[in-house]
């Protein structure tokens, strides 16, 4: 019990950007964005995305094919690198699942 409050916590400053990986706060920020948004296509993602210069679609893609390997979406079934790909948030960043930055592709933006 005690591991899974300090994991909470953990998460929770994560959240709040208070974290040493900027890749994990940044999919954190991106499922609370778009949890309960419908179907979110690359188009949607660029808009949100803060950066001067925006990834491309297909590595928005990429990043959005990510965040389904992580748990937190459903895709519609279409290949990441089809302009149809689109996700569907589907859980809460609070369950946090063993998987990490680390285990998922690895995209250059």
């Amino acid at each position: 019990w005690t591991q899974w409050e300090l994991g909470q916590t953990l998460l929770e400053y994560q959240r709040l950007g208070l974290t040493d990986d900027p890749e994990l706060s940044r999919i954190l920020k991106f499922i609370d964005r778009f949890e309960g948004k419908g179907w979110i296509t690359a188009r949607d993602v660029a808009r949100w995305w803060s950066a001067a210069e925006k990834p491309s679609a297909d590595d928005l893609r990429i990043y959005m094919a990510s965040v389904v390997d992580l748990g937190y979406a459903n895709s519609n079934g279409e290949s990441p690198k089809s302009k149809k790909y689109q996700i569907l948030i589907t859980r809460n960043p609070s369950d946090f699942s063993d998987k990490t930055p680390e285990t998922i592709s690895p995209v250059c933006f």
